[in-house]
């Protein structure tokens, strides 16, 4: 970094779970560490692991499990998507977006990295103070002509409907947040309300986040996983995975008061079976704890159940018919973990069962073991076909089409596949090294960045020949 007077300013956005967290929090630490000075902005409840790494952390949102409705649960439970749902909370949204923009004002970030979910509003908060430069840091390649947000594996005869679907997707989740980003000129001093842009519109994705992208869009995903972006992607930065080290995986988010328990059991017996749906509410808690415990149990196998969001736990055992010797079973080969970490667990074990999100893929992954896949949504289905395409476990269709007989057939295939075993030590090592690549990559990346389009001023010149394409468009969300 450029000596100055001060240390450079980075404002990191983001949004989603813990998967979704994780690599922003990493980032936050390598850019720290560099000696840039930093600041986290997401949910609620990413306060705690932003704390465990020493970073300054502003809530400017409500978690993703609070806004969480229960016709969401319905639906992704039967392989339906969630609906675009408008949020109604208003005070709540007047609070965030007054949140948001006293970090803009206090904090005078000189460059935001966010994530997708919250490209709009840092956009508009960029333009209100005088277009401060951003780009879009994501976990997934950006939505272009060879796939589709909506994970549809179209056939080749209708692949160019991809581009046309990706952009309808995108103005969704413009109309989608529109109600709440309409609340920011509420949030400002008169005199500022001016500055907000006169609509809101799914361009700033086109440009910041897409295969026709005008500037620079990280990407921290592996491609020994999913590959290179292409060359079409001329303005994609691949860093590589971000991922908490495993001696940094301590503290409530990954554990808390568990983890001796966990260690204590790792050294009881032979390796277990994980399984564990993170973020996903799916069904009922009991249906879940069902499910699991007797994949399990089929098995013969020992195991650890993360309950995570779908709140599986050995009380769901009751009253069913294979109560005893399901309870027998868990006594004595299960351990049941509220959350636990992946970075720490997942090497033990002999296969991670789990929904294919990405920050559990890229864990699975790493660790070098087998990995199932049960695909429930979005890029989920993606991750099950690159489990199968690479050879290194089994990539399911949607949970709801999967039984405890399913679910034990894969774990067992997996595991007694020497060719299976060997594919996913070998794709976990070349995960392994390259994610110890990333952070030189991102700081290189900064660095250059604040050199161009800061204090070289390219950031603020594409904006003005972008505002005057849109105006000459006059582009309908």
């Amino acid at each position: 970094m450029a000596a100055s007077s001060a240390p450079r300013r980075i404002l990191i956005v983001y949004s989603g779970s813990r998967g979704d967290w994780q690599p922003y929090v990493v980032a936050g630490t390598i850019l720290r560490e560099a000696g840039y000075e930093v600041k986290l902005c997401g949910p609620g409840d990413a306060a705690a692991i932003a704390a465990e790494h020493d970073l300054p952390f502003q809530r400017i949102r409500q978690s993703v499990l609070r806004t969480w409705r229960d016709e969401w649960t319905e639906a992704v439970s039967h392989e339906k998507g969630p609906a675009f749902v408008m949020r109604s909370d208003r005070d709540e949204m007047i609070a965030e977006k007054k949140a948001s923009y006293e970090v803009f004002l206090s904090f005078k970030p000189e460059l935001v990295l966010t994530s997708f979910l919250t490209l709009l509003e840092v956009s508009i908060f960029s333009e209100i103070f005088d277009d401060i430069p951003f780009v879009n840091f994501g976990l997934q390649t950006p939505p272009g002509r060879g796939w589709n947000l909506a994970s549809l594996d179209l056939p080749r005869v209708l692949k160019p409907l991809n581009w046309r679907l990706n952009k309808f997707m995108l103005s969704m989740i413009c109309k989608m947040q529109r109600k709440e980003l309409d609340l920011i000129p509420e949030v400002l001093p008169q005199e500022m309300r001016k500055l907000c842009p006169k609509k809101i519109t799914k361009e700033p994705f086109l440009e910041h986040w897409s295969v026709e992208a005008v500037f620079p869009n990280l990407i921290a995903q592996s491609t020994a996983i999913n590959g290179e972006c292409g060359k079409e992607y001329k303005t994609v930065v691949s860093l590589g995975p971000l991922m908490p080290a495993p001696s940094s995986q301590s503290g409530h988010e990954f554990g808390g008061d568990q983890m001796q328990q966990m260690e204590d059991f790792l050294a009881q017996g032979d390796a277990p079976v994980y399984i564990g749906f993170g973020s996903m509410k799916v069904f009922t808690p009991k249906y879940m704890t069902l499910l699991c415990a007797r994949a399990l149990h089929l098995t013969g196998l020992r195991g650890v159940i993360c309950a995570g969001w779908a709140g599986m736990d050995p009380q769901h055992l009751e009253g069913e018919a294979d109560e005893l010797e399901l309870t027998e079973y868990v006594k004595n080969s299960v351990l049941f973990m509220p959350k636990s970490p992946h970075g720490l667990l997942f090497p033990r074990c002999q296969a991670i069962v789990h929904h294919g999100g990405a920050g559990t893929m890229n864990a699975s992954v790493r660790s070098g073991k087998p990995t199932i896949v049960i695909p429930i949504l979005l890029d989920q289905y993606d991750h099950a076909r690159r489990i199968n395409e690479l050879g290194i476990g089994k990539g399911l269709k949607h949970l709801r089409h999967q039984t405890p007989s399913t679910i034990a057939a894969a774990i067992k295939e997996s595991i007694d596949s020497q060719s299976i075993r060997t594919k996913a030590e070998e794709v976990g090592a070349k995960m392994r090294h390259e994610e110890a690549q990333a952070p030189a990559r991102l700081t290189q990346f900064v660095q250059e960045y604040f050199r161009d389009y800061v204090d070289g001023g390219l950031f603020k010149s594409l904006m003005t020949d972008t505002r005057e394409r849109r105006a000459q468009q006059c582009c309908k969300c």
